[in-house]
């Protein structure tokens, strides 16, 4: 009985959360199965009676809490946060934590693809003591007026058990990594929602190149004593889909985008995992930054939390995806689950300025799951604003599906999957023919397919293992950087002259790990190779044309502005 306060752990293996199954050894990196994790936490007297919650940012794939040998609550789904309120279960002094978490994925659980399964605690996990009287939710929105010289932010604030106290927003714009305060709004808590309004003059606005934050900090007042308060960042910005275009604060703009996995290398081939330190995530935010990209997709699943609070800093337009990939879709019981984790997304990430676009889903069949298009985007059209879109394979027919999002987004692999797939070696121009020839038909179907929409190609790119290198430009043999380098510079050629392809995002920024030891790897099983960096984050040689590439695109946006 792991969950047993009797429970005799002094054999366990003690190990830090967040953890990478690795870390317990080679063994355990396959490990399907459920897993037990045990902590003893003393509470002193004085927190006793605090609302007590317990905060999981991330467990793989269900979990059960139990607090001191009683259920506390349970979750399915593994990279959404979720709480579970203790207050009751705890006592003063020695208590005993016992989480279960199982990785194994039913036929009605929300699917993996062809990416690594990390069970366990994978996100940090900690304890929150509040007054009975707090902040549940602090939710920023702005709106700019037509010249942009003026913007209306909504502070909007969900309290509990704090009616009649006083409410505080303090607003500060942070400059040089310091805060500057320039505004205090004080009111009394009517209700369960309290909504405090701002009127700013000349923001300064967020973009890729200027990534202008500020600061709010709420706070709850019982007379002249603060009994609670939470603060966020936040940007002022306008992002649009106008009809085969999108905008940024008014100007036209094209996505240079790439995709990432959340995940990092902490030693020799197949030593990895989802935790890793705040200097590695910075790391390979400053690489995509440098590659020239203004734009990530998140590959496929909300990333952690921090992760797109660098993205705010860096200035990187995001497209976080949370829906379904390569999924099933008739039952309306695994559509529920996927409902789940989308409002669970929203609600963690909505403050975040660099998210200008939600996906609701990767690879799923289009036109076969309508019902669960139409559903997934009138839950997101409910609880947000920001627009949507969702990806389909490069000859995954959809005619309707894409009318319920805002951009049309498509992964297609031409000089890789489709064209020369069976060709090990071909010349340089024989490459470039051969997508230059083919592709275009395609692009041009896209387009006929949902006129009057942009077009995102959101994956596209060969793999190559770094190091390797073709002999010639007559003998580019699959596998060489300069074969992946062929592919994509071709794309780009090809993509760049239609005015409805608004951004392209190569797959993939670094190599990962995959389930899959054939097929989607095919020089290392179990490791997809199509990164611009390779699993140790070294550059290939498409990372510097793609990075020439981007340089080219944003000088010439510069110009037409």
């Amino acid at each position: 009985k792991p969950w047993s306060t009797e429970c005799d752990d002094s054999s366990w293996v003690a190990v830090s959360v967040p953890h990478n199954c690795y870390d317990l050894g080679k063994e355990m990196d396959r490990f399907v199965g459920t897993v037990w994790y045990r902590r003893k936490i003393d509470i002193p007297q004085n927190l006793i009676g605090k609302r007590t919650v317990i905060h999981f940012w991330g467990a793989f794939y269900r979990t059960d809490v139990f607090v001191n040998g009683k259920p506390a609550g349970s979750h399915e789904g593994g990279y959404t946060p979720f709480a579970f309120d203790i207050t009751e279960n705890i006592r003063p002094g020695s208590n005993i934590i016992a989480i279960k978490v199982n990785n194994i994925l039913e036929p009605l659980d929300i699917a993996m693809a062809d990416w690594w399964n990390y069970g366990g605690l994978h996100r940090e996990v900690f304890i929150e003591f509040t007054n009975k009287a707090h902040i549940a939710s602090f939710h920023i929105t702005s709106e700019l007026n037509d010249s942009l010289s003026e913007a209306d932010v909504k502070f909007d604030v969900t309290t509990e058990n704090a009616e009649g106290k006083k409410l505080a927003v303090f607003t500060y714009r942070v400059e040089d990594e310091k805060l500057h305060h320039f505004d205090t709004v004080t009111t009394t808590i009517g209700g369960e929602t309290t909504i405090v309004n701002l009127k700013l003059k000349n923001p300064s606005l967020w973009s890729p190149e200027n990534p202008n934050l500020y600061f709010a900090k709420v706070i709850i007042y019982d007379g002249e004593t603060a009994v609670d308060g939470v603060g966020d960042t936040f940007g002022i910005m306008r992002f649009e889909v106008r009809g085969e275009a999108v905008y940024l604060n008014g100007q036209k703009i094209f996505l240079r985008g790439i995709n990432r996995h959340d995940e990092m290398p902490h030693g020799e081939f197949p030593d990895a995992g989802r935790a890793m330190s705040e200097e590695e995530r910075i790391n390979d935010f400053r690489l995509i930054k440098e590659l020239g990209a203004n734009a990530m997709r998140t590959a496929h699943y909300p990333n952690h939390p921090y992760n797109y609070y660098i993205t705010d800093r860096l200035g990187i337009l995001t497209i976080e995806e949370g829906g379904p990939v390569r999924a099933s879709l008739d039952d309306d019981r695994l559509i529920d689950k996927y409902k789940q984790q989308m409002r669970e997304m929203v609600m963690r990430d909505r403050n975040r300025p660099s998210i200008v676009m939600w996906s609701i889903g990767n690879e799923f069949g289009g036109d076969k799951f309508l019902k669960c298009i139409r559903e997934l985007s009138s839950l997101m059209r409910s609880i947000d604003t920001r627009a949507l879109t969702f990806t389909e394979t490069g000859h995954q027919t959809v005619l309707e599906g894409y009318q319920y999002v805002d951009v049309v987004a498509r992964n297609e692999y031409y000089g890789w999957y489709e064209g020369t797939a069976n060709l090990q070696v071909m010349s340089s121009k024989d490459l470039h023919m051969a997508i230059t020839t083919a592709l275009p038909p395609l692009i041009e179907q896209y387009h006929a397919e949902n006129p009057g929409k942009p077009i995102i190609i959101m994956e596209t790119g060969a793999e190559a293992v770094a190091g390797e290198h073709a002999s010639s430009d007559e003998r580019l043999k699959r596998g060489t950087e300069e074969y992946q380098n062929g592919v994509l510079a071709t794309q780009f050629e090809v993509l760049r002259k239609y005015p409805y392809i608004v951004g392209v995002f190569p797959w993939i920024f670094a190599d990962f790990k995959t389930q899959r030891a054939s097929g989607t790897c095919q020089f290392k099983p179990h490791l997809n190779q199509k990164g611009l960096v390779s699993y140790y984050r070294q550059k290939k040689l498409s990372y510097f044309t793609i990075q020439k590439i981007y340089a080219e695109i944003a000088t010439q946006q510069n110009i037409q502005k």
